[in-house]
């Protein structure tokens, strides 16, 4: 039986796929906001960009 969830970004309709780590949170009702796999990529990388973004800098060269 496949679950659907709204994503809390987008506002899109979407599948939980079986086995994933959402699904198991859906299924335990650990959380209530969920987020489709396109928007949990742009969340994901704007993350990374901002750890790694051209302002900092000094973590890669103090090594």
């Amino acid at each position: 039986m496949p679950y659907y969830a709204i994503c809390s970004s987008c506002r899109k309709k979407f599948e939980l796929v079986e086995g994933s780590m959402q699904y198991k949170q859906y299924k335990e009702r650990k959380t209530k906001y969920f987020t489709c796999e396109k928007c949990n990529e742009q969340i994901r990388f704007a993350a990374i960009k901002q750890v790694f973004g051209d302002n900092n800098t000094s973590v890669i060269d103090d090594q």
